[in-house]
C-alpha cells in the first residue's frame, strides 16, 4: 500500500496532537488549535467559509465545481472536544475535491 503525500503530512502532525491531548489543559489546547487554524492553506480549487449551525461554529469546504443539491456532513472524532483541527480541515478539503461535494465540518 502506497501512502500519499497528504496522508504523510497528516501522520506527521499526530504526535503533536497526541501531546496536546495528554498534557495540555483543554483551554490551552483550544487556543493553540485556533491559532493553527488561521494559517491553514487549502488548495486553490477549494473555498473555506465559516458559518454557525444553530450556534455551533462550523466550516463549509466548497470545491469550485460543486453541485448545490449535494452536501456531505463530516463530524470527525474528537470534534466535540477539540473542534476542527488543521489536519481535519485539510482532510475535509481533500474529500471535497475527490467527491466534488460541499462539506460541512
Amino acid at each position: 500500500m502506497t501512502i500519499s503525500f497528504n496522508e504523510r503530512k497528516v501522520r506527521a502532525s499526530l504526535p503533536f496532537i497526541r501531546f496536546m491531548q495528554r498534557y495540555l489543559p483543554l483551554p490551552v489546547a483550544h487556543r493553540l488549535l485556533k491559532l493553527g487554524m488561521a494559517h491553514v492553506r487549502l488548495d486553490a480549487g477549494v473555498i473555506r467559509e465559516s458559518v454557525t449551525a444553530d450556534g455551533v461554529p462550523c466550516e463549509w469546504i466548497i470545491p469550485k465545481t460543486s453541485p448545490t443539491d449535494q452536501v456531505l456532513l463530516y463530524l470527525h472524532g474528537g470534534g466535540f472536544v477539540y473542534g476542527l483541527t488543521p489536519p481535519h480541515l485539510k482532510m475535509g478539503a481533500y474529500l471535497a475535491q475527490k467527491t466534488g461535494m460541499r462539506i460541512l465540518m
